[in-house]
């Protein structure tokens, strides 16, 4: 039985973004923004229906935006979470509207997957008091998504490193001044300017590493259509910021960002690897933060997965798990199975290949 306070719809345009954004949502980020989830809506799922849970209205609202595989056994995907690698969550205003959330996708009887789910959020709980009879819960620890808690002191981030880091910075920016006039820029392209700007960042993207791997926006055509989707709604809504480092007037190093909720969140980067020498995206890193702090803003964001780069500036993670659920009935068991095969087959392919390096 649904909540007569709900609606379960089958198209993201039915929601207006009014809803979304008055949603009293504790430690917001741009994946609760409405604009994340349409420009996933409208580009990451061209094979499955949309199943847009809707709870309330107003500050206490609910919304859960999943993307439902067609026929059996219809997996739920909230949307952008798998696909983008991001810290994902649903979208509530209180304990009660997380619940109620829950509550309706239990009701719909299918799994569903959430990606690397913020481990802090409430909706987890919500799940766990829904889910502890009539259904199973698969969480699984991950890497967090690294953030700096700036100060007055990081905007000379320099002081903030040890004195190894401080004395390579140092070397590198020697580096690049050698090779010619070293130039930052922070752009917020407008909906005029976006194509261009975008155009170059994700040139400069290609020609490193991810390039070289075919992982780059360039080739990548799914989550292009993404990131460029959002570019556009992100210029339109005035938060998007894309920084360049510039040897000679060539950029050498990108960064896409937005500036939003008290933070400087990194959406992607890239630099030039022939310009690898004088670590050209560490240059810029350097100056987007002395950015943020100018900007007056309290965190700067990494997103995605801590890393050995990341660790150079911050120890401090966002914590996430991976989070599936598997309602008792006959769509959800199906998945489990399937699910845990697929899982118990990887680990053991991975058993063979460790084997044959060690023996190698």
């Amino acid at each position: 039985m649904i909540d007569k306070n709900s609606e379960v719809l089958n198209d993201f345009s039915a929601i207006f973004p009014e809803f979304t954004n008055s949603i009293a949502v504790s430690a917001r980020t741009p994946m609760h923004h409405h604009i994340w989830i349409q420009a996933a809506a409208e580009t990451l799922y061209p094979d499955h229906e949309a199943q847009i849970i809707k709870f309330g209205h107003g500050p206490d609202a609910a919304l859960g935006a999943f993307a439902c595989q067609k026929g059996f056994p219809g997996r739920y995907f909230l949307m952008g979470a798998e696909e983008l690698g991001e810290q994902a969550d649903t979208i509530f205003g209180s304990k009660e509207s997380a619940e109620a959330l829950a509550k309706v996708f239990k009701n719909a009887g299918r799994a569903g997957r959430f990606g690397h789910f913020s481990a802090r959020s409430a909706f987890i709980d919500a799940l766990e008091k829904t889910f502890v009879k009539g259904g199973y819960m698969a969480t699984t620890p991950v890497q967090g998504a690294p953030y700096i808690d700036l100060d007055e002191k990081w905007a000379e981030p320099l002081s903030k490193l040890s004195s190894r880091y401080r004395s390579d910075f140092r070397r590198m920016g020697r580096k690049a001044e050698a090779l010619g006039k070293v130039t930052t820029e922070i752009l917020a392209p407008t909906p005029e300017t976006i194509d261009k700007v975008l155009a170059e960042a994700i040139d400069v993207e290609t020609r490193g590493w991810k390039g070289r791997a075919g992982t780059s926006l360039l080739e990548d055509k799914r989550k292009a259509a993404f990131y460029k989707r959002y570019a556009i709604l992100a210029s339109e809504a005035g938060i998007l910021r894309i920084a360049f480092l510039r040897i000679n007037d060539k950029a050498v190093a990108t960064q896409i960002a937005v500036q939003s909720d008290g933070g400087f969140w990194l959406l992607k980067i890239g630099y030039d690897e022939e310009y690898r020498k004088c670590s050209p995206g560490n240059l810029l890193m350097l100056e987007t933060i002395k950015y943020a702090v100018n900007e007056g803003l309290d965190r700067y964001e990494f997103l995605g997965k801590a890393a050995g780069w990341t660790k150079t500036w911050t120890q401090t993670e966002h914590p996430a798990i991976r989070l599936r659920v598997y309602p008792y009935t006959l769509h959800g068991l199906t998945a489990l199975l399937v699910d845990g095969t697929e899982i118990a087959l990887k680990r053991l392919n991975e058993k063979i290949q460790n084997r044959k390096k060690s023996s190698a």
